[in-house]
């Protein structure tokens, strides 16, 4: 741009070299401007939003932005909460505050903040009287790490977690007041600390297309040298000894070196009009349109009810557009199990306590012998009081619970069905009916479930006897429990592995019963923790664990979890498609098998391989072995595998660290197995395994999940994709897409993601060929205008290339076009497979397209020379052309011929890609019409009033139609051929696709496809040969003797 302002280097107006790189920056400064507005808008609204406060004794009304540190706030049902502050008064019984934190985290399940359990009693009056000094740790990002007291005269202090802190951002529910002491505000409230940028993924295309940029850069210095190098022999061998007495008198006075440094300038400026500025800009607008069709697409939409009980449609969600593309070199897929895989919906199947099984839990089976054998009360005592969940009160009586487990609220549902119901949780006492008979428990202390623990517990008191209930994975609570159950725990064993050999989730269920004097020394040592030390976790979890040992068992649970609806369907599409997944999951190893059983994750005959390892150095050997067996050799690193095995493999918690460790000579086999299931995988394993499968296999790996705890494998992922969950929205928020069912993965990989990739890259080689083969005619110009960088365009036309002229067709093939539908991609999923090694992806492709742009400019400039050049008069009037109707000519033949290619590599011709073609040619006429009657739009008005003579030379017409032929033709002979003789097996489905209507005289053996897609081999005589075809369903693939459908790895 710089240099097109220069007169004495510029051949253009510097006007029109500005105003393409205007309208760039104005398009994404208006839509930067509008999500400015839109913050902008929000943050002025929330700032603004008036609150009752309290400082020094005074009640006053405040915006949200004037409230500091140490006011009190006061907060009304449905209220978004302004800042952290700490609840001192809640109009709930035993300072109970209910609040939504969907915009934080995505749960949509209402969660609890206490009031600190010394204040909990006190009156509201009492409350606005309320002095102390409070003291907050330093403010952290996570949600639940906040540590805090309240001192009263220096001496009575009242110990502050994370459960008595209400968040900002957060909504206060089925609460009317509360009032609350303000501790972070502004930046430091850990809703502000969490809006730090997302992880920034840019797609393999974006990176491609820098390098093509930086290559054609290159080329474009080489080539300016070279016309700069011409242009200065030129000069000097021609111009100043010959002389040109036409020239101006100022050419003879430059030097040759600076005459050739401002030619180098000067060629540098016409040539960069190949480089499209704009493809930035449209790659994302047509990305942003792509997420929207994504979204209004009706095969994402399912039925739902809100928390209100309303149904309403809901879809996907794009939240990153620069992924779509992403999704069509995914090869690998991970995929979390529960809420992914499965329902979510948890249903008690069965349970063993004291070692006998007990069928039909929900129909009351344990009531009924709780009088013979009372201890089965322990049972449910467990399940009763050792969670989180949320108790609510129906209209009719009943006792409805909540949590953001649903494991907890199914264990919660099994003991109210056998007489032991949840009434009242608080953080002082829980209250049971017991068999009609209400009983309390004094709670001591919960300890939460987390995932590095993966045990919960609770301690409670009554009548003096102190028990703790513990409930966790069978791994971790063996290692807890006593040694006087040894043969219960064995039996126990062998029925919690029945139970996960069936797909049921298991969870042990144990407790432990201490003495009053045992209790008092822990709390002593408790209660002297420093509230405000920095490692007053670690203080906190070693004391718990103290509490968490010589456990007694008492039984185990077993809930179903169902697959959702399609899962092996999906799954043996994608397989079929040529995806690898992998089932990361938390669950146990006899559980995951099943699962991956019926889902079809593993089939039937596929060898299996199990890593369940006690030490690293027996997992080494079998690693070894099995290498070697798989191997015609032990050569490792040179042989190649054995392409007839199938593999499956299973991978058990401790060794999932070896594996990792050992990645380098696991990727051998992990790149042979086709299926592949992590068991007991911590948040943080999850995403070292994403990382892990990335390095090892060198290939695009996509991510699913639906917990939180997936958020770390989805951020990690090439491609992440949430499912929305009973556990909450967070992953669905943080992914690059969020989908309601599983069975949506395969659209968004299949037709979305493969379809994304053609098009994006298409839209990228149309726009640097044309460019290239417009703008490099004005180099060849050069050669016969002794390289004094004039130009056979008018510049006006230049700048409308890009803007106008061509604008319209690459961004509609983008949107419109592409390689297959859905429903043949459905029919014959094997296809996706070309997209993994298709040649059309590769920065090669990206070069032969720009060289065949350079090509055809080459030939526009060949026509123009044999042809136009030599061409004096035309006209029937005797007339000469004139430079005119050269440009003229040229500008509409090159501009067609472009058009007319672009419209050769369509694969779908719709309406909206022919309406954008039409639309082009008419932008073109009117804008060039105007160009031609405004006298000075241009350097030299070199198109002023051309149509008036250009459209009545016979000449004008017969160069668009030479200039079509010469330059498109041959591309459509060499399509026609490469069709007829050796086509892909897109190609193929595509001429099914197209042609699906033709009558055929001869079917054989035709067979309907089961819902498995398998294949059956059929002839066909259709017109005049007979045809080889493979069918699934209904479809047909032509093929011939020389070219049977080959799968992309041979």
């Amino acid at each position: 741009m710089i240099i097109s302002c220069i007169p004495f280097i510029s051949t253009v107006t510097p006007i029109t070299a500005v105003i393409p790189i205007i309208i760039v920056l104005c398009v994404s400064a208006i839509r930067e401007i509008i999500e400015d507005l839109k913050r902008h808008r929000s943050d002025k609204e929330f700032n603004n939003k008036k609150f009752s406060t309290i400082t020094d004794g005074i009640e006053t009304i405040r915006s949200s932005k004037n409230i500091v540190v140490g006011d009190l706030v006061i907060l009304t049902k449905n209220e978004i909460i302004p800042c952290d502050c700490v609840p001192i008064y809640s109009s709930l019984p035993d300072g109970i505050c209910k609040v939504e934190t969907a915009a934080l985290d995505g749960e949509t399940s209402l969660k609890t903040v206490y009031v600190p359990k010394q204040l909990s009693k006190s009156s509201e009056n009492s409350t606005l009287d309320f002095k102390g000094m409070l003291e907050c740790g330093f403010p952290t990002s996570n949600f639940n790490d906040f540590k805090g007291c309240f001192k009263f005269n220096g001496e009575n202090i009242i110990t502050l977690d994370s459960k008595n802190l209400l968040l900002q951002g957060s909504v206060l529910r089925k609460t009317d007041k509360v009032i609350a002491v303000v501790c972070y505000t502004g930046k430091y409230t850990k809703q502000s600390l969490n809006s730090s940028k997302p992880i920034n993924k840019n797609s393999t295309l974006d990176h491609r297309l820098n390098q093509f940029v930086l290559s054609t850069v290159f080329f474009q210095l080489i080539l300016c040298s070279i016309m700069a190098g011409f242009a200065s022999w030129k000069y000097k061998n021609v111009i100043q000894d010959e002389g040109y007495w036409y020239l101006h008198s100022i050419d003879p006075q430059w030097s040759t070196t600076t005459y050739s440094i401002k030619k180098f300038f000067g060629y540098f400026n016409l040539i960069s009009y190949t480089i499209p500025i704009s493809v930035g800009v449209t790659i994302e607008v047509c990305r942003f349109i792509q997420g929207n069709i994504m979204e209004m697409d009706d095969d994402f939409k399912i039925k739902e009810f809100d928390s209100e009980g309303t149904e309403k449609v809901v879809g996907m969600k794009t939240n990153n557009c620069s992924m779509i593309e992403e999704m069509g070199g995914v090869q690998y897929i991970l995929s979390d199990k529960t809420g992914t895989l499965t329902e979510n919906k948890m249903q008690f199947s069965k349970c063993s306590i004291y070692g006998e099984i007990y069928h039909n839990v929900l129909s009351g089976s344990i009531q009924t012998r709780i009088v013979d054998n009372p201890k089965l009360l322990d049972f449910l005592y467990c399940l009763s009081l050792c969670n989180s969940c949320t108790i609510e009160h129906s209209d009719s009586g009943d006792y409805n619970y909540s949590s953001f487990s649903p494991d907890e609220e199914t264990l919660c549902d099994a003991s109210k069905k056998n007489g032991v119901i949840l009434k009242e949780h608080t953080q002082e006492y829980i209250s049971l009916d017991v068999l009609g008979e209400h009983q309390q428990f004094k709670l001591i202390c919960q300890i939460e479930f987390t995932s590095s623990r993966k045990r919960m517990s609770v301690l409670v008191e009554r009548d003096g006897l102190y028990i703790l209930y513990c409930k966790g994975a069978d791994n971790v609570i063996t290692q807890l429990l006593d040694d006087s159950s040894k043969e219960l725990v064995k039996i126990s064993q062998i029925h919690a592995n029945n139970f996960a050999s069936e797909g049921l989730r298991t969870l042990f269920i144990a407790r432990r019963i201490f003495t009053p004097e045992e209790i008092l020394q822990w709390k002593q040592k408790f209660d002297s923790i420093d509230p405000l030390a920095n490692d007053i976790k670690r203080q906190q979890m070693e004391l718990y664990e103290q509490l968490e040992n010589h456990l007694e068992l008492i039984g185990v649970t077993a809930i179903e979890d169902q697959l959702q609806e399609d899962v092996p369907s999906t799954i043996s599409m994608l397989r079929e498609a040529g995806l690898k997944i992998w089932v990361i999951t938390g669950d146990k190893m006899e559980t995951a098998i099943s699962v991956g059983l019926n889902c079809r994750l593993f089939i039937s005959g596929q060898k299996m391989i199990y890593f369940n390892h006690t030490s690293e150095l027996e997992f080494v050997e079998h690693l070894d072995q099995e290498l070697e067996e798989l191997y015609s050799s032990k050569e490792i690193i040179d042989n190649s595998l054995n392409q007839n095995q199938t593999l499956g493999i299973v991978i058990h918690e401790n060794n999932i660290d070896w594996f990792i460790k050992h990645q380098k000579k696991f990727s051998s086999l992990a790149i042979k197995a086709e299926s592949v299931i992590c068991c007991r995988v911590s948040p943080k394993q999850k995403a070292d395994i994403a990382l892990c499968v990335k390095q090892m296999t060198k290939t695009k790996c996509l991510t699913i999940g639906d917990g939180a705890n997936d958020v770390p494998m989805l951020t990690h992922g090439d491609v992440g994709v949430g499912i929305y969950g009973k556990e909450g929205n967070q992953a669905a928020i943080t992914a690059d897409f969020a989908i309601r069912r599983f069975k949506h993965l395969t659209k968004l990989i299949l037709f979305y993601g493969r379809n994304g990739k053609y098009q994006i890259t298409t839209l990228i080689k149309f726009c640097f060929y044309k460019n290239a083969a417009f703008f490099l005619m004005d180099i060849w110009f050069a050669t016969i205008s002794n390289f004094t960088c004039q130009i056979i365009y008018d510049d006006w036309v230049m700048t409308c290339f890009n803007t106008f002229f061509t604008s319209l067709p690459p961004a509609a093939i983008a949107l419109f076009d592409y390689e297959l539908p859905w429903e043949t991609i459905k029919l014959y999923p094997k296809s996706h497979r070309e997209t993994f090694t298709d040649k059309q992806y590769k920065i090669k492709s990206f070069v032969e397209w720009y060289l065949y742009g350079g090509l055809q400019s080459i030939l526009f400039f060949v026509i123009f020379y044999f042809i136009i050049a030599p061409s004096d008069v035309t006209s029937f009037d005797g007339k000469v052309n004139g430079f005119t109707f050269t440009v003229v000519t040229v500008t509409t033949y090159s501009l067609f011929s472009i058009y007319l290619t672009m419209f050769v590599y369509t694969k779908r011709v719709g309406n909206t890609i022919i309406l954008s073609f039409l639309g082009s040619i008419l932008l073109y006429i009117i804008l060039y019409t105007i160009i031609m009657f405004v006298p000075g739009m241009s350097v030299r008005n070199i198109s002023y009033w051309g149509w008036l003579f250009t459209l009545k030379q016979p000449l004008f017409y017969l160069m668009i139609i030479i200039s079509m032929v010469i330059t498109v033709f041959p591309q459509i002979v060499s399509i026609y051929f490469q069709r007829r003789i050796k086509p892909t097996n897109t190609q193929l489905l595509q001429e099914y696709y197209f042609n699906k209507k033709r009558k055929y005289v001869h079917v054989n053996d035709a067979q309907p496809s089961s819902i498995d897609n398998q294949t059956s081999s059929i002839s066909i005589t259709s017109c005049d040969q007979e045809l080889d075809v493979f069918v699934d369903s209904t479809m047909y693939i032509r093929t011939n003797p020389t070219s049977l459908i080959n799968e992309e790895n041979e």
